[in-house]
């Protein structure tokens, strides 16, 4: 029999009414207590007890919010003077060295970063406007992981030239790296909205474009000779960048570009370093990257752009491609995809999804 005071292993304490000393309401660390009513004995508890330790809640710890990254490139083929690319989010995207065929500028919309450009790095954050002229080799990249984002738009240089009312035959050029005019940072951002909006007309993008043009008129200017950093380019160098652009498509050797420089390796590249911010082989290879880009906008297949471009593969070229831009070829040509199929797939949509669909545009 099992001694007295104890029911299927339990402590039975008497009623109060019986002189029994009481149980502790609470048992030390780490004995838990469990008490309740034992059936068939009037006004008593029978306590188990535990050695396991109470287990805490584990108090979890958000990390801070990181938006995912959004970018699109946006154009309209009745409009090629224009191309636009918007990002958000943009913290994850490395962007190395690398020019334009265009006068490009961005506003920046979200967080900060670094922006090199002609010899010069700067910090720039929401609110300014960065300008790079074409064939200038820069690169913009985030300075910590928060949001940063940016609207920045490609304009055809001869376009901006003659609406600008300039005439030269080496086109305008930005004189300034960067401004805060608050003016400007909102048209950028009105002409990307305007690409961005699958309803907005022709005419509409059209006019918010000009306007811009407009706001550019007071930075653009004509070279002056000499007026660069580290002075105009010897004949010598000059010779050897125009080698460079005419067979870039062809395996160049470092004694070709020193043969038509007429100078030794060592002050060729440190030439290039110092007129052109770039090493020759980067200089060729931005080169095949820049011509790549004007194929993938025509619609050519990635595979023969990168065989024609000078690139081993399909991969090389994807590689390069994201390494300089921070996108792939394939990313490329979807926006160009997108804008070409947008219209024509919301003129069938149903009222209410294309109205959904506004509601969200207008909330991005």
């Amino acid at each position: 029999m099992p001694p007295a005071g104890l029911v299927d292993g339990y402590q039975a304490l008497a009623s109060p009414r019986v002189a029994t000393p009481k149980m502790p309401d609470k048992l030390p660390s780490p004995l838990i207590q469990r008490r309740r009513l034992l059936p068939g004995i009037p006004g008593s508890t029978r306590v188990k007890t535990s050695t396991q330790p109470r287990r805490l809640a584990r108090k979890t710890v958000m990390p801070p919010r990181i938006a995912a990254t959004f970018s699109r490139y946006l154009r309209d083929p009745r409009m090629p003077q224009v191309e636009a690319r918007r990002v958000r989010g943009g913290h994850r995207l490395s962007h190395a060295p690398h020019s334009h065929d265009t006068h490009s500028l961005g506003a920046i919309v979200q967080g900060h970063s670094s922006f090199l450009n002609r010899h010069r790095t700067l910090e720039v954050r929401q609110g300014d406007v960065v300008l790079i002229n074409p064939g200038d080799v820069h690169a913009c990249n985030a300075l910590s992981e928060r949001d940063w984002g940016y609207d920045m738009l490609y304009l055809d240089s001869a376009w901006l030239t003659e609406r600008c009312g300039l005439d030269g035959d080496d086109g305008a050029v930005f004189s300034a790296l960067t401004t805060q005019d608050p003016h400007l940072h909102h048209a950028i951002r009105v002409a990307t909205d305007a690409l961005a909006d699958g309803d907005a007309s022709l005419l509409e993008r059209e006019t918010v474009l000009e306007r811009l043009a407009e706001r550019l008129t007071g930075l653009l200017d004509l070279p002056a000779q000499g007026e660069a950093e580290h002075g105009a380019p010897p004949e010598r160098l000059v010779r050897a960048w125009e080698r460079l652009h005419d067979d870039w498509q062809q395996e160049l050797r470092l004694d070709d570009l020193c043969a038509a420089a007429e100078c030794r390796a060592t002050s060729l590249i440190s030439g290039f370093r110092r007129h052109y911010a770039t090493p020759p082989h980067a200089a060729l290879i931005d080169l095949r990257v820049r011509h790549a880009r004007q194929r993938l906008r025509r619609g050519d297949p990635i595979a023969a752009v990168a065989n024609d471009c000078g690139f081993a593969d399909q991969a090389h070229l994807q590689r390069t491609f994201k390494k300089l831009l921070a996108t792939t070829p394939g990313h490329y040509i979807q926006g160009h995809m997108q804008d070409q199929m947008q219209g024509y797939m919301q003129d069938q949509m149903p009222g209410p999804l294309k109205g959904q669909i506004q509601h969200l545009k207008q909330r991005a």
